[in-house]
Formats: C-alpha cells, structure tokens, sequence
C-alpha cells in the first residue's frame, strides 16, 4: 500500500532532519485503516514528536 510505504518514509526521515519538527500533520482515511492501522501509529508518532499537532479525518467518504 502506497500509504504505508509513505509512512515508513516519513518516520525514516524525520529523525534525521536536524530540528525537531513542528505544525500540522493532516491525515485522511477509511475508517477500518484509520482504526486498525493509523491509531498505533499515530500514537506512537505523538509520543516522539510532541510539537506536531495531528489531525485525523476517518471516513468511508472520498475526501479530496
């Protein structure tokens, strides 16, 4: 899944990035993916980067 390779990504290069980072992380998803999949994660990011304010919108929905 291209989500998870970019989450992977994403935690992979934020601890080498020289300041902590900051602002708003924004995340869109189904709710089953949000549920079983992003609430470990999401948790566990929040815990190493306190600074980020995360943003959750879990929906069957399209989101654009």
């Amino acid at each position: 899944m291209k989500i998870l390779g970019d989450l992977a990504e994403a935690t992979l290069t934020v601890p080498q990035m020289q300041s902590l980072p900051y602002g708003t992380l924004r995340i869109s998803a189904s709710t089953v993916f949000g549920v079983t999949v992003l609430n470990g994660w999401i948790s566990e990011f929040i815990y190493q980067y306190p600074k980020v304010n995360v943003e959750v919108l879990l929906t069957n929905q399209y989101v654009d």
